[in-house]
């Protein structure tokens, strides 16, 4: 290949790269505005899809450690679709039956296991909503039932505070609430 035809390809392909990142950087540029909503306006508003970023603040935040949790399905009170998921990440998930037979029956067989390892704390987690406080700002909140173990009956309710920027949601804090 003579020196010529080496420097028309090299010529072709820098431009095509010039070219491909040229559009990239127009598209960012065109992306931008749409993604900064702080400069366009109020936040979307929050949806129970902020429900799981809230899981791994809430659990870290429960005393003692929750080494299994307790899910209701089914009910005003189940975990928005992903949340399950982010939960099992902490330990292993159980899904709390409605029926008492069932839950008793589940609850014995915990029961068993933490006679053989020691005390394992349980707990059933619940959704209690989302709500903006203001322009910037949203609460999670969700719910704690401590069931057997040495922490029976303990609650664990908790807001995880949530703040708006560029256009993200962003886990602030989770803060103890004392409702029942």
């Amino acid at each position: 290949m003579c020196e010529n035809e080496h420097m028309i390809l090299h010529t072709r392909a820098v431009g095509r790269v010039l070219c491909a990142l040229g559009a990239v950087l127009l598209g960012a540029c065109k992306q931008e505005p749409r993604d900064n909503a702080r400069f366009l306006g109020p936040c979307a508003d929050p949806t129970s899809a902020l429900a799981p970023a809230a899981i791994d603040v809430y659990v870290r935040s429960v005393t003692p450690l929750p080494r299994r949790f307790l899910i209701a399905s089914g009910t005003d009170s189940a975990l928005p679709p992903g949340s399950d998921a982010r939960l099992q990440r902490h330990g292993p998930t159980y899904l709390f039956p409605p029926d008492t037979t069932l839950r008793r029956r589940l609850l014995e067989r915990l029961d068993s296991i933490s006679g053989d390892v020691g005390d394992l704390p349980t707990l059933l987690v619940t959704y209690r909503g989302v709500n903006r406080t203001d322009e910037y700002r949203a609460i999670v909140r969700l719910g704690g039932y401590f069931v057997g173990g040495n922490a029976e009956g303990k609650t664990a309710h908790r807001a995880v505070q949530f703040a708006c920027d560029t256009a993200r949601w962003h886990v602030v804090r989770a803060e103890e609430e004392r409702q029942t």
